[in-house]
């Protein structure tokens, strides 16, 4: 090429480039971005490099122009014209169609791998037109030449491309996407089982977040040929099946109830559908029964610990061992003697922790010990409730050990977390005493040892001595009363706080708008 054509050549696409740099700055200044930005430069090369044909003759009148340079200056106008248009096609097919018809948050309905095979397609096909119709180049034996080398990429590239075909084949099925809680098992790799969220999926592997929080990468062709459950389609809700062997003593009925109470403790299960237990079948160790739980949480391992857990403590607190029981007789003396110590300990003990209840300390020991003798030890185990806002109730609770948490329904139907109580509180008492309707829901926060007091507990003693009722209301008058005056003072105390805070505000303010308003001199 001549210097001159040279020179030639760098005025003509100099001024096309300057003219671009000029649209750039008007569509930052219009603050036009994403997608829409490269629409709008790619429709702008696109008219430009149409003006250039429509004033071509012009253009070379006005600029001396060789035969030679004419002619490059037409090729590389017509490659970006025809670029120009696929540039600017694909990105309105992103804008519109991807991400605008079948737009879904932030991302496509459509796959990825689809959208890029797309672009493939056409960018591919704007290179033939390029060839054919700027280079007048026969694509004949272009189309020849890339059949000869797809076939020879392919027998040396197999398991890549096996890759991408099951991966595009993937997307096109929509059995799973970006998002999607899978269980993938059947692994022809030795793999037993994964488990975890599809973060990303692309020409070669998906990319699974498992729930060790580590990144696991399965090829297209291992996903393919592996059993995938889709915990998240057709829709999030799930079924659960869990089962429990429970000793031949038990009767099916009692059974049925304790495991039902059991599941009823969980948040994470449905109450529609109703959960359903089902005696499944008998065994050597027991009878076996099944229940099928809904969730919205489906494949949780803190799910099957929650409610499993909630069944241990129903069945012991209802005295059941889950485990198939062995009995051996004893008979020894020796053992007895140590067995009444031991009950004897435990009631000095127990009498000794009831009289510190407020309510119970005008109770003679004599009541007492009467009263340790037929209250229960019972316990629970998250996520329990121990009692449940507005049910009826007829006992108190102590507590021997752990802690729990008082709950109170809020009108948006949350739970809010008004209290804690650990060893050595107590509630309940309403319940026990006038049978009024629970006011919180109590559930256990780790382990907890309880006494409960029934109404059933107190009835001998008040059947023997009625005027106890006279110092135990006593008792609960004075302490609402005193509550009632510190509710009432906390308001006075709040009121004359936004008082006080009110009048300086005011004062504040006053002395902000003089010093603002004063002129400098």
């Amino acid at each position: 090429m001549a210097y001159q054509d040279f020179i030639t050549l760098f005025c003509d696409y100099g001024t096309l480039i300057v003219g671009l740099i000029l649209i750039s700055k008007i569509v930052d200044i219009i603050g036009i971005s994403g997608e829409q930005r490269r629409i709008v430069y790619g429709s702008a090369v696109f008219i430009s490099a149409s003006f250039a044909y429509l004033f071509q003759d012009i253009w070379f009148e006005w600029v001396s122009h060789t035969e030679k340079a004419q002619k490059y200056f037409l090729n590389g106008l017509g490659t970006v014209w025809w670029l120009s248009i696929a540039y600017t096609f694909s990105n309105s097919l992103h804008y519109f169609v991807w991400r605008g018809i079948l737009g879904r948050g932030s991302d496509s309905a459509a796959p990825k791998l689809v959208r890029d095979f797309i672009d493939v397609v056409l960018y591919a096909a704007t290179i033939m037109l390029i060839l054919r119709l700027v280079y007048n180049q026969p694509i004949t034996g272009v189309l020849a030449t890339s059949g000869a080398l797809a076939i020879v990429l392919g027998l040396s590239a197999q398991a890549t491309l096996g890759g991408v075909f099951a991966g595009l084949s993937m997307n096109l099925s929509n059995s799973f996407e970006k998002g999607d809680t899978v269980i993938i098992s059947n692994v022809p790799s030795g793999i037993k089982e994964v488990r975890g969220v599809i973060v990303d999926m692309n020409w070669r592997n998906v990319t699974i977040l498992t729930k060790f929080n580590n990144y696991l990468i399965m090829p297209n062709s291992l996903m393919a040929s592996s059993a995938i459950t889709n915990y998240s389609k057709p829709e999030p809700k799930r079924m659960m099946e869990m089962w429990v062997i429970v000793p031949y003593h038990v009767s099916p009925q009692t059974a049925k109830e304790i495991i039902a109470r059991a599941i009823d403790h969980s948040p994470h299960i449905l109450k529609e559908p109703k959960p359903k237990v089902q005696l499944a079948n008998f065994e050597d160790s027991g009878i076996r029964y099944r229940f099928e739980l809904w969730t919205l949480r489906p494949g949780s391992d803190s799910i099957r610990d929650d409610v499993l857990t909630a069944i241990w403590y129903e069945f012991h607190r209802n005295r059941i061992n889950l485990h198939p029981a062995h009995f051996e007789m004893r008979d020894s003396m020796s053992e007895n003697q140590n067995s009444m110590l031991h009950y004897k300990s435990e009631q000095t003990n127990l009498i000794t922790k009831l009289r510190k209840i407020e309510i119970l300390t005008v109770f003679t020991e004599e009541e007492l010990e009467l009263l340790a003798s037929r209250v229960q030890r019972k316990i629970f185990g998250p996520p329990e409730r121990i009692v449940i806002e507005g049910q009826e109730g007829d006992s108190m609770f102590f507590i021997e050990s752990g802690r729990v948490a008082i709950l109170i329904k809020q009108p948006d139907g949350n739970q809010l977390k008004v209290a804690e109580l650990t060893s050595g509180s107590f509630f309940g008492e309403m319940a026990l005493l006038t049978g009024e309707k629970r006011k919180a829901t109590v559930t256990a926060l780790n382990e907890v040892t309880l006494f409960e007091i029934s109404k059933d507990d107190l009835l001998p003693i008040l059947e023997k001595r009625q005027e106890i009722l006279q110092d135990i209301g006593r008792i609960l008058a004075t302490r609402q009363v005193e509550n009632a005056a510190k509710v009432a003072q906390y308001s006075e105390n709040i009121k004359t706080k936004e008082t006080e805070i009110a009048t300086t505000t005011d004062k504040l303010v006053q002395l902000m708008k003089n010093f603002f308003s004063r002129k400098e001199n």
